[in-house]
């Protein structure tokens, strides 16, 4: 009988099945994924672990030979007698979470925060731009009510002060679309 291209045999007392990999010493190296993938299937059937990702991720990996520590400890459970899905589930956590990634999320969320701050400041500054740009549109506006001041010098400062509102801007945009660009 075969799981795609992998051999097995059923053998047991009274009819029980017991499912073991024909011609698969550990020795022998699996270099296809789905040669791999098969016999970590395989093998989790023919211990009775559940077939959940966690164990799945531990027999690819052994069968893989990608973590030599891995194959060891397996190689010595195995000698016991077999494997149960609490010690697969053990060996997941041993070999597959890591206090690294714990502390890959923490740098990430503290430079996630950081930006955060820096957004806010940036915002802050708009605020504070866009009310002094207010101040000098109702200046001119009131400058214009009134018959006394000269239109062309109100106009020309309503320009600049739009011109320079542009400016700061694009200024925050860059700062904005370089600040996205730290949290990764």
């Amino acid at each position: 009988m075969f799981i795609g291209r992998v051999p097995l045999s059923i053998m047991g007392p009274m009819g029980t099945p017991s499912w073991r990999l024909d011609g698969l010493a550990h020795t022998e190296k699996l270099t296809d994924p789905e040669d791999i993938a098969e016999a970590a299937l395989a093998r989790m059937v023919a211990l009775g672990l559940r077939p959940d990702p966690s164990h799945f991720t531990v027999w690819y990996h052994y069968f893989g030979d990608t973590f030599p520590d891995l194959t060891k400890t397996i190689d010595q459970i195995l000698d016991g007698g077999g494997m149960s899905n609490e010690q697969c589930t053990d060996l997941f956590v041993s070999f597959f979470t890591s206090e690294a990634e714990s502390a890959k999320m923490e740098d990430f969320s503290i430079r996630l925060d950081e930006v955060m701050d820096q957004a806010v400041r940036y915002l802050d500054e708009a605020g504070a731009e866009a009310a002094e740009f207010g101040d000098t549109l109702a200046g001119a506006s009131e400058g214009l009510s009134s018959t006394e001041n000269d239109a062309t010098a109100i106009l020309r400062e309503v320009l600049s002060a739009t011109r320079n509102m542009q400016a700061r801007q694009k200024s925050m945009e860059n700062k904005l679309i370089q600040s996205s660009g730290e949290i990764v």
